[in-house]
């Protein structure tokens, strides 16, 4: 016997599809759609979702589930390229990890580097104290 898997979106709709269709599906329930992280987390721990997916937010963060994990803020998509020819709008948004790794903007105080300076002063201070003691 197959199992049947059932994936349905409300986008808008008036009547809630899930409390009807759920109850009527032996198989996988599968809910999507506009969902939030909180959202879609409680929908599994109330059992009204077997699994959630997301599309939309999921094109502009590629990095989703990490972003998840870490609450970290989304990328707003971006819908003028939707349906677009080319890869722009389903490509080329930043990750988390890019998102750290650009310069910040001229003249905003640089403490990340400031404090990789500040921590090889340490580190030498530490090795010359150490070539001390090793040479007493």
């Amino acid at each position: 016997m197959r199992s049947l898997s059932l994936h349905v979106a409300l986008f808008g709709a008036t009547v809630d599809y899930h409390e009807l269709l759920r109850p009527r599906l032996a198989g996988s329930y599968i809910i999507g759609g506009g969902l939030t992280q909180a959202r879609a987390e409680e929908l599994l721990r109330e059992g009204k979702a077997d699994a959630v997916v997301f599309g939309t937010v999921f094109l502009a963060n590629p990095d989703l589930p990490e972003r998840f994990r870490r609450n970290a803020p989304l990328n707003e998509p971006d819908r003028s390229t939707f349906y677009a020819p080319g890869a722009k709008g389903y490509i080329g948004y930043p990750t988390l990890a890019a998102q750290a790794h650009r310069s910040p903007p001229a003249g905003a105080p640089r403490v990340a580097a400031r404090l990789e300076h500040f921590q090889e002063k340490c580190e030498a201070v530490f090795r010359l104290e150490c070539v001390k003691k090793q040479t007493l």
